[in-house]
């Protein structure tokens, strides 16, 4: 049912790949262009480290690995929060138009 007139809250989108650098930025840069607050950030030691704050502040938490989905249970083990893994390997310059589909087709269902 949409009702009209009125705009949902974005929702909060926390990008979360190795060290923040391409993937997750991609991820926040393209979701931000679509309307939605996002934010990025890396569970390896960098420039970006994913926080508890971050953690908290976001509604769903995007991953390309699974081993950074595992991080991130042991960083926040009482998190209920919605950890989506999109399943994407670390081969990915910052921008690429390949991996901008892939993040659309993985993030999508998951915004309806």
């Amino acid at each position: 049912m949409m009702i009209i007139g009125v705009t949902p809250m974005p929702k909060k989108l926390l990008f979360v790949c190795n060290f923040g650098q391409n993937r997750s930025r991609t991820g926040a840069d393209l979701y931000a262009e679509l309307g939605y607050d996002t934010d990025y950030a890396g569970v390896v030691s960098g420039t970006r480290p994913v926080t508890a704050d971050l953690l908290e502040w976001a509604d769903i938490v995007i991953v390309f690995e699974q081993s950074q989905a595992d991080e991130i249970r042991a960083m926040a083990p009482g998190m209920s929060k919605p950890i989506v893994n999109l399943g994407l390997p670390n081969c990915y310059c910052r921008g690429d138009p390949r991996l901008e589909a892939l993040i659309r087709r993985g993030v999508g269902g998951y915004l309806d």
